[in-house]
């Protein structure tokens, strides 16, 4: 996050907007040892909950589902990471027929794509996306 800001204030420096880029000088604060992050996962009810929601925009309608169906993606087809749905694309499913019964997913991480089954629950919610008009 730190390189983000950085670049971003960099270009505003180029620009003249900005005299000096104060993230070159930003230290990240070091953690103790010892210390550790806690992962959040979403029980199925309150996942149940996020699926059902729609926006009251319907210009937003659209971003809405696909990140609902990323999320399920990502929690039934091998626990994806974020760069693995970025990465993945229709071609690393196999698509015939609708049946959407196998795939590849790209392991980003190790660079090693994995085939795996897509289980029963995932194939509608995928054949939806694949069929929904963008």
């Amino acid at each position: 996050m730190k390189q983000d800001i950085a670049n971003i204030l960099d270009a505003a420096k180029r620009k003249g907007a900005i005299p000096v880029n104060p993230a070159s000088e930003a230290e990240i604060p070091k953690f103790s040892k010892g210390t550790t992050t806690h992962r959040e996962t979403l029980t199925d009810e309150e996942l149940v909950k996020y699926l059902a929601w729609e926006h009251p925009h319907k210009s937003h309608k659209m971003a809405v589902l696909e990140r609902q169906t990323m999320s399920c993606i990502a929690r039934m087809f091998g626990g994806l990471r974020t760069g693995d749905l970025d990465a993945l694309r229709w071609e690393s499913l196999e698509t015939a027929g609708g049946a959407f019964t196998r795939g590849w997913a790209p392991r980003q991480k190790t660079g090693t794509p994995q085939a795996l089954e897509i289980p029963g629950m995932l194939r509608p919610i995928i054949r939806d996306w694949w069929e929904t008009p963008r």
